[in-house]
């Protein structure tokens, strides 16, 4: 399910630096399911991009785009939407991508792309910069969605956009068929719910924002 928000007015939260960007390995996943080391996470990741993508893209196209736009893709994965991001952009914007591993970032190479090391959950974020910050599959992930959601909202400029995208009742199939999903439908799903994965993140989504707009 995605949800975009468009919030007036903002509270500065933070004057620190959002990141290290000393681009090393992070050192604690903390409670996401899988780490660089599972040897087909970016098989994954490049099936969820196919798949997904061009549904972020159509919906972040409704909100105007343009040049000169500073946008954050939090949750970058490995960087397809951060890339497309900065190509809508153009040199006159901008884009932030942040992950908790930045290891599959390593091939964002435009230069309005900065690369940085975040952790959402334990680390404070960059107060009222940006005009589109973009989080799919993240929140699910997150002890206090809500939470996040209020940290992301801060960062916002005034009159900036938020979307999000997680998982309703999400199933690990495709058509046309994704062999990378068929082959680890069940083992994420043990682990990932394990780990404290909620599959049915996107249909509170509304709810998360309008806790997070109480938490600011």
């Amino acid at each position: 399910m995605l949800a975009a928000a468009g919030l007036s007015s903002l509270q500065r939260v933070s004057h620190r630096p959002v990141c290290e960007a000393d681009g090393g390995q992070y050192q604690e996943m903390g409670r996401y399911a899988f780490a660089r080391s599972w040897g087909r996470e970016d098989e994954r990741l490049a099936a969820l991009e196919r798949q997904l993508d061009p549904v972020s893209q159509a919906a972040i196209g409704q909100l105007g785009l343009a040049a000169g736009w500073r946008c954050w893709e939090a949750g970058a994965g490995r960087g397809s939407m951060a890339a497309w991001l900065a190509d809508q952009v153009t040199g006159s914007g901008s884009v932030l991508a942040t992950d908790i591993d930045i290891s599959g970032l390593s091939g964002l190479h435009q230069a309005n792309i900065t690369v940085a090391r975040h952790d959402l959950e334990h680390e404070d974020v960059p107060a009222g910069e940006f005009g589109l910050i973009h989080a799919r599959l993240v929140l699910e992930h997150l002890r206090e969605p809500a939470a996040a959601v209020a940290k992301l909202a801060s960062a916002l400029r005034a009159g900036g956009w938020l979307v999000l995208e997680d998982a309703d009742g999400l199933l690990f199939d495709a058509e046309p068929a994704e062999k990378a999903f068929a082959a680890i439908t069940g083992p994420w799903q043990r682990a990932a719910q394990a780990a404290g994965w909620n599959p049915v993140c996107g249909r509170y989504l509304v709810t998360s924002v309008r806790a997070g707009r109480h938490r600011r």
